[in-house]
């Protein structure tokens, strides 16, 4: 049975158990990281701990199984857990461009299923596919359109004239 924590015991009678954090880091909040590393150190003490070991050790008679004797050791101290946690990082240009490329490709493909999804699995899909894709005018004609307007203001321009002008008044 474990004996209880005592007030009324000294350390050296019942034994205490010391933590000591260390955290490390060479990372500054929007600087980056640095060749420097910081170390943070907190010791603190647990309240109310108790730190015992205890061992025995049986005297045999030559020749018995029966012990003779029974000696038990119990020792008292004091136990440091030292826990050690912290970030270290450096810029390296081939991750970054590692990660550009996978959150491109994971976008492209989020895209890709919803698409699929709207267009051919869910229940509205000939609303989805009406609103997705509109059908606009031939793009081909406007560029002959605009070509024309061209000339013509160019060969207004030459006479002194404006076509455009004249036709639209006639």
């Amino acid at each position: 049975p474990a004996e209880a924590w005592n007030p009324t015991h000294s350390v050296r009678a019942q034994g205490h158990v010391l933590t000591i954090t260390i955290e490390y880091t060479n990372i500054r909040p929007w600087s980056g990281a640095s060749e420097d590393i910081w170390y943070t150190y907190a010791v603190s003490y647990l309240p109310n701990t108790s730190y015992k070991i205890v061992s025995g050790r049986n005297t045999l008679q030559t020749n018995d199984t029966e012990p003779v004797s029974r000696a038990v050791f119990k020792r008292y101290g004091i136990k440091i857990v030292v826990l050690q946690s912290g970030r270290l990082g450096r810029f390296d240009f081939n991750t970054l461009l590692l990660q550009l490329a996978a959150g491109s490709a994971l976008l492209g493909l989020s895209a890709l299923l919803t698409d699929f999804m709207a267009l051919y699995l869910l229940p509205e899909r000939e609303g989805y596919a009406k609103a997705k894709i509109k059908e606009t005018r031939d793009f081909g004609d406007l560029r002959k359109e605009k070509e024309a307007k061209e000339e013509r203001s160019s060969f207004a321009g030459a006479n002194g004239s404006n076509l455009d002008a004249d036709l639209s008044r006639a």
